[in-house]
């Protein structure tokens, strides 16, 4: 049995699919933009290919002293010692003092908002004894976490060969920064932090873009890598997530996180489809103790489409008779959304939501002779 619903959209279990529209380009080599709020790739562009992310990858080092503080392994009151290694590091600083006690409250900042190499190996010396160490346990901490194909070598990003990731790697991490710790994710949105009376700005451009309500998270730039960019903008109750890297200036990175950005939210709708319990249809037990149980919505069903087929696509929903017995969360039916052309945008499982016995032999003799009569 099937049936179709003009203008309706559907999403049951959704699994992130990518959506690659030739109506936008990007000058960076590696791309990828996704909605959260529905687990979906708006755009990706080499999302998995190894790169070089230079100062992006401290957003591990950050998750991971956010995760001690949060189970208590950490106080941010806790200090840790300046070496000469951290103290003599180049590229962006913090500009710690040598031989002194930093605080993790200074220093997550010094990471997050002044991309402090110095900080990020004072962290890593403090918390493994040395920054290789500790770069291995980043990269196991990094795999559990999903981003499988990310090798740390460093704390910090410098380019050193076999320090390497991809978008998608990074993507994961800033996700779940974001879903595990809520509050003190807002740290990447802080414009500006002064440490030893020097004060320095968020590298991030589009904090200072006041129509687009970004919410971090973190630049990087190397000779190797380009110049790269992870964000996060949130509006109308949707939430993007980008990842870029190669761009070959800071003009080009802002440009390309604009353009991708405005894209996002100006091209793709979020439609909720069904609030819970929601019945979609019925689906007929043969043989079984009931005729037939209803296909219920088990939550509020939302959908990522873009705008342009808001009004046109079709959502049909197939169910066919099936014998018992049938058990809860057993695949009972499909439901596919299409295009007016009838091209597949996105196909999603039906589950049964009950147990239903099968009948005896006398009990399935008379649903065949009722099934007979009356249809």
């Amino acid at each position: 049995m099937k049936f179709f619903v003009q203008g309706a959209f559907f999403s049951f279990y959704l699994v992130a699919i990518a959506v690659i529209a030739n109506a936008i380009n990007v000058t960076a080599k590696q791309a990828l933009l996704i909605d959260l709020s529905t687990d979906t790739v708006l755009y990706e562009k080499n999302a998995d290919e190894l790169m070089d992310p230079s100062s992006m990858s401290k957003i591990m080092l950050v998750y991971d002293v956010l995760e001690r503080l949060k189970d208590g392994r950490l106080k941010l009151e806790d200090t840790f010692l300046v070496s000469e290694k951290a103290w003599r590091k180049g590229g962006s600083s913090m500009f710690v003092e040598l031989g002194t006690q930093v605080s993790i409250a200074d220093l997550l900042k010094g990471i997050i908002i002044q991309s402090g190499n110095d900080a990020s190996i004072v962290v890593a010396e403090g918390l493994s004894g040395s920054e290789e160490a500790y770069a291995e346990y980043l990269t196991e901490r990094s795999h559990e976490l999903g981003a499988k194909t990310a090798t740390f070598k460093n704390a910090t990003g410098w380019p050193v060969p076999g320090h390497k990731m991809s978008a998608r790697d990074l993507s994961i991490i800033a996700r779940r920064t974001m879903e595990d710790f809520p509050t003190k994710y807002k740290l990447y949105a802080e414009k500006s932090f002064t440490y030893n009376k020097i004060k320095q700005g968020n590298r991030n451009p589009l904090l200072y873009d006041t129509s687009l309500q970004a919410s971090g998270m973190k630049t990087g730039a190397s000779d190797e890598g380009g110049f790269g960019l992870i964000g996060s903008v949130e509006q109308d109750g949707r939430r993007l997530l980008f990842v870029i890297n190669g761009c070959s200036d800071k003009k080009k990175r802002a440009q390309d996180a604009r353009t991708l950005v405005k894209w996002g939210l100006r091209e793709f709708v979020n439609v909720t489809l069904a609030q819970e319990g929601k019945i979609l249809g019925k689906v007929e037990i043969i043989d079984g103790q009931m005729r037939f149980i209803e296909v219920i919505a088990p939550q509020n069903l939302e959908a990522t489409i873009q705008a342009r087929y808001k009004k046109s696509a079709k959502l049909e929903i197939t169910i066919e008779p099936i014998k018992a017995p049938i058990f809860i969360n057993q695949e009972i039916g499909v439901a596919t959304l299409n295009k007016p052309n009838g091209e597949v945008l996105k196909t999603w499982p039906l589950y049964s939501r009950k147990n239903v016995e099968k009948l005896g032999f006398f009990g399935r003799i008379w649903q065949n002779v009722m099934r007979l009569l009356l249809g």
